[in-house]
């Protein structure tokens, strides 16, 4: 898993782009 190799702030903004994913499904095109 990347998550290993990130740092700790890494996965913080790792998990508020999952959140932000849960919430706008569709925010996923975008990128």
């Amino acid at each position: 898993m990347l998550c290993g190799k990130l740092p700790p702030s890494g996965k913080e903004v790792l998990q508020r782009g999952i959140e932000e994913i849960a919430q706008n499904p569709s925010a996923v095109d975008e990128h």
